[in-house]
């Protein structure tokens, strides 16, 4: 099995870019000028094209951060196989370029966020995963159970045509002010603008109205069960809203809120919901066999799993929790690749190629916690490690996909101390992920055995699949 530090998410897509959530970490650091030079320096950028091509992305990326405007330094794309005839004196020098922009450009990012970018961009020009990161992020993403960000710390879907709060996050503002899962949505008003009747909105609907960016201030019209039998989600007759139901005005603004990386819920009397978030956790597989545990013994028969906007993470996590669900292997595989980027060994140390294609990979249970009829959402944000899943899942006909094509990122990237400086980190793709029949879904994605947009597909509409299986487990009767 790969090594601790391999990682399947998608942290590198853009590999360039820096993240809000990133610039704290270069705030405190300074990057090398010598580690900087050893990547972008003349005789390297003009020793042949696609080095130059390199270097120009990295100059138009830190131009980009600046807000300005790329330069048209495409010569590396064409066809001839010169350099431009150019002596040393007057050609274009990169390294110096960049470090004239930080200098003097105003800019509220660190001047160690820009030159990051500009090494990044360089070297996402051969992986389009490989990135430097801070040790101390890196540490941090391992450490993760769940995510920070700024809100109202709620989770909204549709169930039997009405929108509902499947979850609402513990501490976040919405639970500070008193809502629940299971809350029934019927108006909303942002600040002082007309209110919205979303009693038969949609679910996407309803998230729509929310917009981009930090939610605004907002007052919340909701239908809760009195009962306690009621108040288990999915269970509410709307048929009987006078006596079943209590009507309760709130008030919300949004503030710091935690998405733990894990939801569950009983969706149904017989039906449980398990909403995975990614795989970054080192405890991801213990948590989900606890969730279908809970779900189980709260009466749960048939179960849904979804992966939506799980964008991976521990690839080692990934096949455990297929174990959870699977009584087969092979799980997945992988193929390795030599890496592309110059003179990468100079900056880390190299580990001897693997090839697992013929290794069945260790699962962690020795037989399936759960035989559940099962249904897997997934979407275009599916990927990496929830793709080894779904595709572990459908593979074995142990589940039926509903949903969007998944994403189709299908490479391992190894996170990798460089040589010399401790402060970071230097990620590179090491390896193809292969399904259990030996394909690679790198740029291809997964086609779910049912597709849906993003519009067609609810809750709702996964517990009518469900429910209309003859044999949800793939034959498993």
């Amino acid at each position: 099995m790969w090594a601790v530090g391999l990682w399947l998410g998608m942290l590198a897509v853009s590999a360039w870019a820096i993240g809000p959530d990133e610039l704290e970490y270069w705030s405190r650091l300074r990057f090398p000028q010598e580690l900087l030079f050893s990547f972008l320096n003349d005789d390297s950028c003009y020793s042949e094209k696609e080095y130059f091509a390199s270097c120009a992305k990295a100059l138009n990326a830190v131009r980009t951060e600046l807000n300005l405007p790329e330069l048209n330094l495409n010569f590396a794309k064409t066809n001839t196989s010169d350099l431009p005839d150019q002596t040393k004196s007057d050609r274009l020098s990169f390294i110096q370029e960049i470090e004239s922009l930080i200098e003097q450009t105003p800019s509220n990012m660190p001047r160690a966020a820009l030159e990051v970018t500009a090494v990044n961009a360089h070297l996402g020009h051969f992986d389009s995963h490989a990135r430097i990161m801070a040790a101390d992020q890196f540490s941090d993403l391992q450490s993760a159970n769940g995510a920070n960000y700024k809100g109202l710390g709620i989770q909204i879907d549709q169930i039997d045509g009405h929108p509902f709060l499947l979850d609402v996050y513990p501490n976040g503002p919405a639970a500070q002010q008193g809502l629940k899962a299971g809350d029934e949505l019927l108006r909303l008003q942002f600040d002082n603008e007309p209110a919205n009747d979303v009693t038969n909105k949609s679910s996407i609907e309803v998230n729509q109205l929310f917009g981009t960016g930090d939610y605004r201030k907002l007052k919340i019209r909701i239908a809760r069960a009195k009962s306690r039998e009621q108040k288990k989600l999915g269970q509410l007759n709307l048929a009987q809203e006078n006596e079943n139901r209590e009507i309760i005005d709130f008030e919300v603004a949004p503030g710091a809120a935690y998405a733990p990386i894990l939801s569950t819920q009983m969706v149904k009397p017989d039906i449980g919901y398990l909403g995975l978030r990614s795989f970054d956790y080192d405890e991801t597989c213990t948590e989900v066999a606890d969730g279908i545990k809970t779900l189980q013994a709260a009466g749960a028969e048939k179960l849904i799993l979804d992966l939506r906007g799980n964008g991976g993470g521990l690839q080692f996590m990934a096949v455990c929790v297929a174990s959870l669900f699977v009584d087969a292997s092979p799980v997945m595989g992988s193929r390795a690749l030599i890496s592309q980027i110059p003179r990468l060994g100079q900056y880390v140390q190299l580990r001897e190629p693997i090839d697992t294609e013929n290794i069945d990979w260790v699962d962690n249970y020795s037989e399936p916690i759960s035989t559940e009829p099962l249904v897997v959402l997934v979407d275009e944000d599916t990927a990496s490690a929830s793709e080894i899943l779904a595709n572990a899942l459908t593979s074995h006909k142990r589940a039926k996909l509903v949903g969007e094509r998944t994403f189709g990122k299908g490479s391992v990237q190894e996170y990798s101390a460089m040589k010399d400086y401790s402060d970071f980190r230097l990620a590179h793709t090491a390896a193809l992920l292969l399904t259990p029949e030996a394909k690679t879904t790198d740029g291809i994605g997964i086609v779910p055995d049912i597709e849906l947009t993003s519009m067609e597909l609810s809750l709702s509409k996964a517990i009518e699949i469900l429910n209309s299986m003859d044999h949800p487990t793939g034959g498993q009767k």
